[in-house]
């Protein structure tokens, strides 16, 4: 069908062209069948008036008008999505390739020690939970959160837990000496 045809019979016989319009889904903004968006689409690039369009389609005008915006700024009425939303990550793609790079080199490091490597390396300060974050977004998610103390020794811990399985529940006090 032609342009010429298509403006010829919307004014003509709008009936025959707008029989069945698909009404919107639903939703906090009603989206309307791609089938009636092609319509209107077709009408404004013959040049048929917006009020006319939205009578015939029995639609609103304001859509219509939305429509033709972004009919001239993008040459389609849907426009194209957007491709960056939201804020912007703190630690760049170039940093997660050194992140990548320190682990190989130092793979037994912590991630308070990964988070010293992003601040001295890339000036990017983080919290640990953000190189976690960032580790699991690099498949890495097996790295330690922080050290161990250095004074722990774990044969005495082993010692002292043999030493208290010889005692029942009811033997034990514990004192909390952290508020004097």
């Amino acid at each position: 069908m032609t342009s010429s045809s298509l403006l010829l019979q919307l004014l003509f016989h709008p009936a025959s062209l707008f029989t069945a319009p698909e009404m919107p889904t639903g939703g906090p903004r009603p989206k309307y069948a791609q089938s009636v968006r092609e319509t209107v689409e077709s009408c404004l690039r013959t040049g048929v008036d917006v009020r006319q369009i939205a009578e015939e389609v029995r639609v609103s005008h304001q859509w219509v008008y939305f429509l033709r915006q972004n009919l001239d700024a993008f040459d389609t009425v849907s426009p194209p999505p957007l491709s960056v939303q939201g804020r912007p990550r703190k630690i760049t793609r170039e940093a997660e390739e050194g992140i990548l790079d320190f682990i190989e080199q130092n793979p037994t490091a912590y991630q308070d020690e990964i988070a010293e490597f992003l601040l001295s390396e890339y000036g990017i300060g983080t919290h640990r939970t953000t190189v976690c974050r960032a580790l699991k977004k690099l498949n890495q998610t097996h790295k330690k959160t922080e050290k161990a103390n250095n004074e722990r020794d774990d044969n005495a811990r082993a010692d002292w837990r043999a030493r208290l399985c010889e005692y029942k529940a009811n033997q034990i006090v514990y004192l909390d000496m952290t508020t004097h």
